[in-house]
């Protein structure tokens, strides 16, 4: 990812609470090339408000067992800073396990496509283009990955979004139940209002090209092995005359479970 983030003149460090010797180890294992900083003791990572002194409390609900290891960790997580070092974006989650994949992060903080997704299916029909893609080709235990569903739609056609009466089917995403994945609910742009000819009252649309995402949560045991994502994209298709029925795009997804990162003992 670092050559992507060096061509857009983004500069990537890390802050951990490990010593260097751990850290330039870990680094050469890894072959991690960006700054990685070493806060023993935790002191930067105290005042950044980041530290968790939870962690043994937290671990015991998971069923794991105190470990001086976890001593001054901080919550896993990201900051964007501005040239000037005001932070611009802060992505933190609830579950102090839950991290997202670097494809993502970029994508969704910086607007850069990395060129990493994962799989994809695009299905063209008729004025309407859907594609559906997963941002990383694989998956680690507690990881957030992002699936992207873009429509993309003629000058004169339209689909429909929430909040229009019953009668009509709004866009959406379904993500079929698998063990250890969970689907968060859909994010779409604001959508707009559009009328049909003839008609008395406003329907609301999305209009040109519309991007939904939908966070996966791989909870997964690390070694649970490949896992398929299917589901399917509901939409229906109005122009400035008519609707035309409910259609779907039924979509298959493959992802590979990752390979396990094992940190080297706290020195």
């Amino acid at each position: 990812m670092t050559p992507i983030l060096d061509e857009e003149g983004v500069a990537l460090f890390s802050i951990s609470y490990d010593t260097t010797a751990v850290l330039a180890d870990f680094a050469e294992r890894e072959g991690i090339t960006f700054p990685m900083l070493s806060d023993v003791g935790s002191k930067v990572i105290s005042a950044l408000g980041l530290r968790n002194d939870r962690v043994h409390e937290q671990h015991a609900v998971f069923g794991f067992k105190p470990n001086p290891r976890n001593e001054g960790v901080p919550y896993p997580g990201v900051f964007a800073l501005a040239e000037d070092g005001t932070i611009t974006e802060r992505r933190f989650f609830d579950l102090y396990r839950e991290r997202e994949t670097g494809p993502g992060l970029i994508e969704r903080i910086l607007g850069i496509d990395s060129g990493l997704d994962g799989p994809q299916l695009t299905s063209k029909a008729g004025r309407t283009s859907v594609t559906v893609r997963l941002d990383s080709a694989d998956y680690k235990s507690n990881q957030r990955v992002w699936l992207y569903a873009d429509i993309a739609l003629d000058e004169n056609s339209h689909v429909l979004a929430a909040g229009n009466p019953e009668t009509y089917v709004p866009l959406a995403v379904e993500i079929d139940a698998v063990d250890g994945v969970f689907a968060g609910d859909p994010e779409w742009p604001e959508p707009t209002p559009f009328r049909l000819e003839g008609e008395s009252s406003d329907l609301l649309v999305h209009e040109g090209r519309v991007r939904g995402t939908v966070p996966l949560r791989f909870h997964s045991a690390s070694g649970a092995g490949d896992i398929t994502i299917t589901g399917r994209v509901r939409l229906q298709i109005c122009t400035a005359t008519m609707c035309d029925l409910p259609g779907s795009v039924e979509f298959t997804l493959p992802i590979s479970a990752g390979r396990l990162v094992v940190p080297a003992p706290k020195t």
